[in-house]
């Protein structure tokens, strides 16, 4: 279960559309306190020091104050803008220039986010026509 829940996050960061890319990662309630048990989004159950990896966070269940909640802890895979998830080489944002032209703004390897030019084709006094 567990591992097929990151194979399709894996899956989905792979196929995600140029124009939005994020990720939320909403496998647990940061909020919940429990008396028995952490509880994920999915209604499994999970004791002290088990853990939920997501494709950005890594969730651990622990136990204090007779109270089960969960720790998220960031796995440096994604870039965290305005509270938002983006995996590593995927689209933050674009801005279009023209229509052969569009800078992105893509979050890097070292998780920052940098423009990155992309040629969509050529345009000639306004008219578009092939490459090459």
């Amino acid at each position: 279960m567990k591992f097929s829940l990151l194979l399709a996050l894996s899956c989905v960061s792979v196929f995600q559309s140029v124009v939005s890319q994020m990720l939320e990662e909403d496998l647990v309630d940061m909020g919940y306190k429990g008396k028995k048990f952490c509880l994920d989004k999915e209604g499994n159950k999970y004791k002290k020091n088990e853990q939920l990896t997501g494709m950005c966070e890594e969730y651990t269940c622990s136990f204090k104050k007779k109270k089960y909640t969960w720790k998220a802890m960031d796995l440096k895979t994604c870039c965290k803008v305005d509270g938002m998830w983006y995996p590593m080489q995927n689209t933050v944002y674009s801005e279009e220039y023209g229509a052969s032209t569009a800078m992105n703004y893509i979050c890097d390897w070292d998780l920052q986010v940098r423009p990155h030019i992309e040629q969509k084709g050529c345009n000639i006094w306004g008219k578009q026509c092939e490459c090459g």
